[in-house]
């Protein structure tokens, strides 16, 4: 047999495409090598076209992530300056926005709370600028591998409470519940920023 659709190539031997292994294409039978890479490109391209808007989309939100950090940090070191010029109700204001309501004359709370969400915004800037760093290198090193598919391969059995069978799963199955995760996700995201 000749595995040319995602709807007739189980997961696991699209997987093994995917990573190189064109002879995976068929089940034994004789095809010229340029035909099995044609195939191959033809299979990853359909795939790719199903999940790919899902990888933009995922990328925009990490920038986005990473910029509002930066501007709830300048918030902060904002309301340290504020401190200084012992302008405490102006910093509550801003501290109110971050959901914390505090009195103007409770000043040690007031630096207390300060320094604390100053401390928790910078490490969670840290840890998303690490997070983002190690996607550019594995973007300019690796790319995709076994261990990348057996991660998200995971993370939809989590989400759809159901076990995945690599050999009776179709690609284009799988692919379409990679898309349709990641569709429900942008969905409650749009939902907790109304």
């Amino acid at each position: 047999m000749i595995y040319d659709r995602l709807d007739n190539i189980p997961l696991n031997r699209f997987i093994d495409v995917y990573l190189g292994d064109t002879d995976k294409i068929t089940d034994g039978e004789a095809l010229a090598i340029e035909k099995k890479k044609e195939i191959a490109a033809k299979l990853i391209n359909e795939y790719s076209s199903i999940v790919s808007g899902k990888s933009v989309g995922i990328e925009i939100s990490k920038k986005n992530e990473i910029s509002n950090l930066k501007a709830k940090i300048l918030c902060i070191e904002g309301c340290k300056v504020l401190m200084q010029e012992k302008k405490y109700s102006s910093v509550c204001e801003i501290l109110s926005v971050f959901g914390y309501s505090l009195k103007e004359d409770n000043i040690e709370g007031i630096e207390r709370r300060t320094n604390a969400l100053a401390a928790n915004l910078a490490m969670n800037y840290k840890t998303a600028m690490l997070k983002e760093e190690e996607s550019k290198s594995k973007d300019r090193g690796e790319g995709v591998t076994r261990d990348s598919f057996t991660r998200e391969k995971v993370a939809i059995m989590t989400h759809y409470k159901m076990n995945i069978d690599g050999d009776k799963i179709m690609a284009a199955e799988y692919a379409y519940m990679v898309k349709n995760m990641c569709d429900e996700a942008d969905a409650i995201k749009r939902l907790r920023n109304h």
